[in-house]
């Protein structure tokens, strides 16, 4: 945010600037202008300085206005004196609530002290009753206006303009634009010469959160992400809401957690800020303690998958262990037929749990009422009605997240609103159709055209694709003129695979081709893809093997530490849980108000695969990210590449169908 240059009246300061070159002239001054100081005023200010400055200490501003106004209007004031005065004008003034009035007499202050070769603006007095002047100034855009200027403009004294900053950021959070106000602070400490100041600027960028109140933190803290905690303001911000839910020691293992990553991670130039906060803490109340159990296949069909969520989840303690939390994990095995004997007999402190992967176990548990004393995050796509954010909650990726990822693509990037959609007739199938056309209308301003084919007669796919593009059944005939210009096809990649090729053969290749994160568990093994007719296809997927997060990092420096290979979605859904689960911080059955508040805090946190959102009524939503197949299986998608190859083919596409079109003319 910037503001143009703010000019205050400047009359009054010349008057006295002519009347301090004429003393100055007449060799009255002294040329060292001392530290202003009440006592040592001159015998003709004496009096009437000294009933000012009583007046001041008492409390009677106005008097104390009034009377060094007087002295300032005598123009019998030797530079010395009159700095004097003008330091307790504008302090009356400030306290008097005639802020412009104190703003003038700081710049005759500081033009005064400049005739002896001093800076008062680097002085605390100047500083603090500008500081006191410009928060109170009850123009807003004034205010915003003028600490804007000074905290911009480099002829400025680097303490005045981190003042200045300070007062921007406060006016702007509590005016409720807190990420304006992050921007300044971020960009002037970015822009500090050096880390004596940055520290400087951390510092009291946490005295000013340490008086905000509680709505003005709540607009700053709504500004973290895992992307940002790290860097500052975001950390010192993370670090003074962390300071507030350590108060209760209810809530100390959720601060901890908070700050455990801080300490680890924030990225500030005042390494001593976040230990300063959690070492007394920490020896108050103990470093905490923690239960987390999670609800695992460990043998039959899904054994694999289930010991990948409990090698990421190992990593996971063992990191935190290396900070110091002491947390005990427990896998259960779904498949051992006394699993949820062993469920209900967990210990005291075991409140939290992950899992199951599969529906059927837990609605088996939900209806046992082994859910109702405890947390239960499950590793489900869905839960059912009046479940999610009341009974239970989910940690995976839904239905809805795929198709949301595609149409946010295809609709408002690639500017696409006629949509096909082909499914399986089958439950699956119908399910992700229903899914798509009601996000699809959800959006807005989008034809939806449907069709499906029949999964047991693979020979009839190509006829259903014939007919969903209106093409025709002669060879010779032109290109069908297909009347949508993208396709969701949610089956796995073995379908997809068949159908494709349909499409081309009926000589429509325009198509951007929709795929489910279905592929994305077959692609990434891959490393001989025909991506010949894969040009326009695109699928979402919650697992990046290339992010570059610290948690991706961490994660798979852990597993090859531990000889446990590379990791995957699976490693990385039990390397986070578990993270997340530490930062819920519950050591005892919560009812769904408490989980849900505590979700806000808690999300805030690197993931190592894509992050995972709860909003206030403890639904989750996952941002997945986007790719393309390749020839050694996946790469993230290029949105822009993916635009420019789309026209490239719409014009060879025309181009075709011209030339088509000429040669039926001849015939």
């Amino acid at each position: 945010m910037h503001y143009s240059t703010f000019r205050r009246p400047v009359g009054f300061t010349a008057v006295l600037l002519l009347a301090a070159l004429f003393a100055f002239s007449s060799g009255c001054v002294s040329k060292k202008v001392l530290t202003p100081s009440v006592e040592s005023a001159a015998p003709v200010a004496d009096t009437l300085l000294s009933d000012a400055d009583q007046a001041y200490s008492q409390g009677e501003y106005a008097r104390s206005e009034r009377l060094t106004k007087n002295l300032l209007d005598s123009n019998s004031l030797s530079l010395e004196d009159r700095i004097r005065v003008l330091d307790l004008f504008a302090r009356s003034a400030a306290a008097n609530d005639h802020e412009n009035l104190a703003l003038d007499a700081l710049d005759q202050w500081a033009s005064a002290a400049s005739l002896a070769g001093e800076d008062a603006r680097v002085l605390p007095a100047w500083r603090s009753t500008w500081r006191t002047a410009v928060r109170n100034l009850p123009d807003e855009q004034q205010a915003l206006k003028l600490a804007s200027d000074v905290a911009n403009d480099e002829a400025m004294p680097w303490t005045l303009r981190i003042d200045a900053a300070m007062s921007l950021a406060e006016r702007l959070a509590r005016g409720g634009a807190a990420a304006d106000a992050t921007v300044q602070l971020e960009s002037i400490w970015l822009e500090a010469p050096n880390k004596t100041l940055q520290a400087d600027i951390e510092e009291r960028w946490f005295s000013e959160l340490s008086h905000a109140d509680a709505a003005t933190l709540k607009q700053l803290t709504d500004t973290l992400s895992a992307e940002n905690t790290p860097r500052f303001p975001y950390a010192v911000i993370a670090l003074e809401q962390a300071r507030r839910l350590a108060a209760d020691q209810a809530t100390w293992p959720q601060a901890w957690q908070s700050l455990a990553y801080l300490r680890a991670n924030a990225q500030l130039s005042s390494p001593a800020l976040v230990e300063r906060i959690i070492m007394p803490l920490e020896q108050q109340y103990g470093k905490p303690e923690q239960g987390i159990a999670l609800c695992l296949p460990l043998t039959g069909p899904y054994g694999g998958i289930g010991w990948k969520v409990a090698r990421g989840a190992s990593s996971a303690q063992w990191e935190m262990s290396k900070q110091g939390m002491n947390l005990s994990l427990r896998v259960i095995n779904t498949d051992a037929p006394d699993w949820k004997t062993e469920l209900a007999s967990l210990p005291a402190g075991y409140s939290l749990v992950g899992g199951p992967l599969r529906a059927d176990m837990f609605q088996s548990a939900h209806q046992s009422g082994l859910t109702s004393g405890r947390v239960f995050f499950t590793f489900l796509a869905s839960l059912g009605d009046g479940i999610e954010g009341n009974q239970a909650w989910r940690f995976f990726p839904a239905a809805t997240d795929q198709t949301s990822a595609l149409l946010d693509f295809t609709v408002n990037y690639l500017n696409i609103t006629d949509l096909g959609v082909m499914v399986p007739e089958e439950t699956f199938g119908r399910r992700m159709r229903d899914l798509f056309s009601k996000e699809a209308h959800a959006a807005g301003n989008v034809t939806l055209h449907q069709a499906s084919y029949d999964p047991a007669n693979v020979q009839s796919w190509g006829e259903s694709v014939r007919k969903f593009l209106g093409a025709s059944a002669n060879k010779d005939a032109l290109p069908p003129g297909t009347k949508f210009q993208a396709v969701f096809l949610p089956d796995g990649w073995k379908a997809t695979e068949v159908l494709i090729p349909y499409f081309f053969f009926y000589q429509e290749d325009r198509l951007v081709l929709l795929g489910s994160s279905l592929w994305g568990r077959t692609l990434a093994a891959k490393n001989n893809v025909d991506v010949r007719n894969l040009g326009l296809a695109v699928f979402p997927d919650a697992w990046n093997p290339n992010l570059e997060s610290a948690a991706a990092r961490q994660l798979a420096a852990g597993m090859a530490e531990a000889g446990l290979g590379e990791p995957d979605f699976w490693a990385g859904l039990g390397y986070d849980f578990v993270r997340f689960g530490a930062r819920m911080g519950i050591k005892e059955a919560a009812d769904a108000a408490t989980i849900n508040a505590r979700l806000a805090d808690a999300q805030m946190m690197d993931f190592s695969m894509a992050p995972l959102k709860w909003d206030a009524y403890g639904h989750a939503s996952q941002s997945l990210f986007l790719f393309q197949p390749s020839s050694e299986g996946i790469t993230v998608l290029d949105k822009e590449k993916f635009a420019r190859r789309l026209n490239q083919v719409r014009n060879r596409y025309e181009q075709r169908l011209e030339i088509l079109k000429q040669q039926k003319a001849a015939r």
